[in-house]
């Protein structure tokens, strides 16, 4: 399954945009489901930064560890 991304909630404020998000990725046999907050800072009209928390990381590290697009 492609990783899928839903948004739950938006905010913001100056140059900063919060997003709290639910990703959900497979690749055999792992699972990933996983709420994340987002915070993206823009400079003008672009976005410069992006930090991603996720509710649990060393899961989502796990998940990722040894993954390959090709495999």
């Amino acid at each position: 399954m492609p990783p899928e991304i839903e948004l739950l909630e938006t905010g913001g404020a100056a140059d900063f945009v919060v997003t709290l998000e639910r990703l959900q990725a497979s690749h055999a046999p792992h699972r990933l489901d996983q709420a994340v907050c987002v915070v993206w800072r823009f400079s003008q009209t672009r976005c410069v930064e992006i930090w991603a928390h996720f509710a649990d990381r060393a899961a989502c590290d796990r998940f990722w560890d040894g993954f390959s697009p090709d495999a």
